[in-house]
């Protein structure tokens, strides 16, 4: 298990596999930008940007009105949180893995993450000698 923020490494050259690959995805706006529907989107390293590996769209539960104990200057907060997981996840090349919400015309990068091999000259704990 990893947890990943700058890079995942491999000491091989692409393709590169892992059995099981969590994505946790945390998406927020007010309640009032919201007016188209929401779709996630994962890109893996090679994919073009009108056909990502993975589109999902992310459904909204009914929203009322304005509840009447919130002040003048609180806002609702819509919140998603999505989990995806590949199993397994194969990348063909190095890249980016990216993450990115859209609604209407509008995208929300929600990250990104570099998957490479190891470059000779850096020195990894577990995958040098």
């Amino acid at each position: 298990m990893g947890v990943y923020q700058a890079d995942i490494l491999f000491p091989s050259p692409a393709p590169f596999s892992v059995p099981k690959f969590g994505i946790l995805v945390k998406y927020y706006e007010t309640i009032d930008s919201r007016t188209d529907d929401l779709s996630l989107r994962v890109y893996l390293p090679g994919d073009q940007k009108d056909a990502p590996t993975l589109t999902m769209p992310v459904p909204r539960p009914e929203i009322g009105p304005r509840p009447p104990d919130l002040e003048e200057d609180q806002e609702r907060i819509f919140a998603a949180t999505v989990p995806i997981m590949f199993a397994p996840l194969i990348v063909t090349k190095e890249g980016y893995i990216k993450v990115r919400m859209f609604r209407g015309d509008i995208v929300t990068n929600l990250g990104s993450l570099k998957v490479r091999q190891i470059r000779p000259d850096e020195k990894i704990l577990g995958f040098n000698a």
